[in-house]
């Protein structure tokens, strides 16, 4: 049983990383395009 936990919480923390990670890396996306448009 112990090791059943184990996975399920390897998959919840590795799922909550994978979404940290996203809304880490839209902002960089984000960015450049911001300044695109300002300069246009």
């Amino acid at each position: 049983d112990t090791e059943k936990e184990e996975a399920v919480v390897m998959l919840a923390l590795g799922y909550r990383d994978e979404k940290e990670d996203k809304l880490i890396y839209l902002p960089k996306i984000r960015k450049p395009m911001d300044l695109l448009v300002e300069k246009i």
